[in-house]
Parts: C-alpha cells; structure tokens; sequence
C-alpha cells in the first residue's frame, strides 16, 4: 500500500521518485538533503528511526508539504515529538496489501483525534466510495466505541485471491474484506 501511495502521489504531481534498497536512517535523510522532496510514507518505525538519528536536522523536513505514515500504529507522542522538532505533522492512514491504496486516511486539512480512553491516534475517515465496518466474531456490526475486526468495501479493495477461491471465501465473504485486524469507530 504504501509503494501504491508514493508511486500514485509522483504520477499525479510529476514528481521524482525516490526508492532506496532498504531503509536505513542515514541513506534516507542524506535523501532528502539531495532531492528535497514534497511528500514520503512510511510506517511509524521509520519516523522514529530518523527521529532519533544523530545527524537529523529540521532542514531535512523542510521541503515536505505532506508526511503519511501507515503499516503500524502512530503513536500521538511521535508525532508531536516530530512536529516539535522538525515541523511537518505526520498523517495517519490504514490500510493493507488487499486494498492497494489506504482504505482510510487524515485529511490534508485536518489532524487526528486521539482517542481519550485508549490513547489512540485515528487513522482518518475511509476514502471515497470506501465503506468500513468494525464486526463481532459473527459478522455483525459493533456499537461505537466497541472493538472488533474491520470489514472493508471499495474501489480499491481487490476482489480476491488469485487461483485460491477457499482463502477468497474466507476473507471476503460477500464480496467485502474481513481484514484480521482490530478496531474501534
């Protein structure tokens, strides 16, 4: 997903785009010194990671207009300890493999809520035409606040697994993705 978002943001603004053979925290800042881009995602350990490295600067993060980050959570203190020390907010967003582009995210004119009971930052509100559900063990939506798994529906939700039709039944039962993971509206 977040390979899906850095090519699609490059494609839509006739951007550069800027792979590395793996992540290290040195290679990615030294990066964004010589390309300074406009926009990277990346899930929270590697903000962390470059959070903490010794030769980051602000000027790093000067060029960027949007930071995202998805893959794990967003701890809240990341991301004021980020926004503190470098400036850019970065925005939360989820999603996974089956659904090739975040099925919800924050938008760019927004900040995530934390949740006051858990301490959970919000992963943002589903994409257009995307519908998300949060279900109990026997498929059937959960009042607010309730944990459960999220259910998926949208555009950019594949349709199944190919030439696995047991695993497609399971994981997309009526044509909408019970993706494993656990959440709360």
């Amino acid at each position: 997903t977040g390979m899906v978002c850095q090519f699609a943001a490059c494609v839509a603004n006739a951007g550069t785009l800027v792979l590395a053979y793996r992540f290290e925290a040195g290679v990615v800042l030294e990066a964004f010194a010589a390309h300074r881009p406009a926009y990277t995602v990346g899930p929270s350990t590697a903000f962390m990671a470059l959070a903490a490295h010794p030769d980051v600067t602000p000027d790093h993060f000067a060029s960027f207009r949007v930071i995202s980050s998805g893959g794990a959570p967003l701890p809240p203190a990341l991301v004021e300890k980020f926004r503190a020390g470098f400036g850019p907010y970065i925005r939360n967003g989820y999603g996974l493999t089956e659904c090739t582009a975040p099925c919800a995210s924050v938008p760019p004119e927004h900040e995530a809520p934390v949740d006051p009971v858990s301490g959970t930052l919000s992963v943002g509100v589903p994409g257009p035409d995307t519908f998300v559900r949060i279900l109990d063990e026997e498929g059937r939506e959960v009042p607010f606040g309730e944990q459960g798994e999220i259910a998926v529906r949208g555009p950019q939700v594949v349709s199944g697994y190919w030439n696995l039709p047991e695993a497609t039944a399971a994981a997309f039962p009526d044509g909408e993705l019970r993706t494993g993971d656990i959440g709360f509206m």
